[in-house]
């Protein structure tokens, strides 16, 4: 499986929270991402951040996944029998609206879960080449599910749902491009295509460099890539996994802190 829990209090303390807190729907808590692909172990979120309520907004463009991991849920039965959303690609993240929906959301800054992102056979390995049909229609249905959800929730969330709509274009572009580039193997249809966005052609074509980089050189750049992003904001646990199960990953995690 993907995930896994590590904390032994994870279900009390979540229970606790939610029963001496009426007015929340859910809560969710920070996690351990082992990541596969990269070699590496980082947290979802920063672990200096405090326990905090999470606003539907900031869920909304957060979504789930690498921020919000679906093993850290926890919600009350109730959210179920009100307004469930759902009928995008990524139940998760509507699945998260869904808890905004119906209360408050809170957030524990303590990992107490891991998410091993890269799973041979997992969703998130299965997506990662898109032809452009398969790009534009996933990101159609993820704008129409979001589009749905806009017109039922109270509140005023226009900018929200347009930052998330504008975010899944961009992905649609970018994965587009990347196939021209890629497979059609022409920078210069890259560049002449009309209608996306400089940073979109700038990421496609930085990608067609990449890959025509010789030996294991695309995948060594992606790992630098992600290893800096993690050291920079704090969330870095261990550069490299000893293993595939959850003691192994956690004791990597553990000698790299000490």
């Amino acid at each position: 499986g993907d995930d896994c829990w590590i904390d032994c209090n994870k279900l009390q303390s979540q229970y606790d929270f939610l029963e001496s807190h009426p007015s929340y729907s859910a809560c969710l808590h920070n996690a351990i991402v082992a990541d596969l692909r990269h070699d590496l172990a980082y947290l979802s979120e920063g672990s200096s951040e405090n326990n905090r309520e999470k606003t539907f907004d900031e869920l909304l463009v957060e979504g789930g996944g690498l921020i919000n991991p679906t093993a850290s849920f926890f919600f009350r039965k109730e959210v179920i029998e009100k307004e469930w959303f759902s009928g995008g690609p990524v139940g998760d993240h509507f699945m998260i609206m869904s808890f905004a929906n119906a209360g408050k959301v809170q957030w524990f800054s303590k990992p107490m879960s891991i998410y091993r992102c890269g799973t041979p056979g997992s969703f998130s390995s299965r997506i990662q080449v898109r032809t452009p049909e398969q790009a534009h229609n996933y990101s159609s249905s993820y704008i129409e599910a979001l589009n749905n959800v806009e017109s039922i929730v109270e509140g005023d969330h226009s900018e929200a749902f347009s930052v998330r709509r504008n975010m899944q274009i961009e992905s649609e572009h970018y994965e587009t491009l990347k196939y021209i580039a890629l497979i059609d193997g022409s920078l210069r249809n890259v560049v002449r295509s009309r209608g996306y966005s400089l940073s979109a052609k700038l990421k496609a074509c930085l990608a067609y460099i990449v890959n025509a980089m010789p030996g294991n050189c695309f995948s060594s750049i992606q790992r630098i890539r992600v290893m800096a992003i993690a050291k920079r904001s704090g969330r870095l646990l261990a550069s490299h996994l000893d293993g595939y199960t959850a003691s192994e990953i956690v004791s990597s995690i553990k000698s790299t802190r000490e």
